[in-house]
């Protein structure tokens, strides 16, 4: 099928974030998750539920899959990243949410 000829048009995908090229599809999701939500705090079980793809998921191991993630994340980002909120869970930095962070209330990449 010719889609030009069709008149289907395709728009151009969005830029990938320069952060974003540097981490796995996993750790890019739990990044966007507290970018998005920022400056609230998610816990580690709702990150767990709502942001690690189900395939990085392990049965015995759930809940340490976050902290892997976040620690991942750190080494390649830096500390200031994502903060540890104790006791409560973790929530995107400061000054990493003013870098890259949308204040327009849109979705932040619509390619993951």
């Amino acid at each position: 099928m010719d889609y030009a000829r069709e008149g289907v048009r395709h728009e151009p995908a969005p830029p990938i974030p320069e952060w974003a090229m540097k981490l796995s599809a996993g750790q890019t999701g739990l990044m966007q998750g507290l970018l998005e939500v920022y400056p609230r705090v998610l816990d580690r079980w709702f990150l767990e539920a709502e942001v690690i793809p189900k395939a990085d998921r392990a049965h015995d191991r759930c809940i340490k899959i976050v902290d892997v993630y976040v620690l991942k994340i750190r080494r390649r980002l830096g500390l200031e990243v994502i903060e540890t909120v104790h006791g409560l869970g973790f929530r995107c930095g400061e000054a990493f949410h003013a870098k890259y962070g949308d204040n327009e209330g849109r979705g932040l990449s619509p390619w993951l």
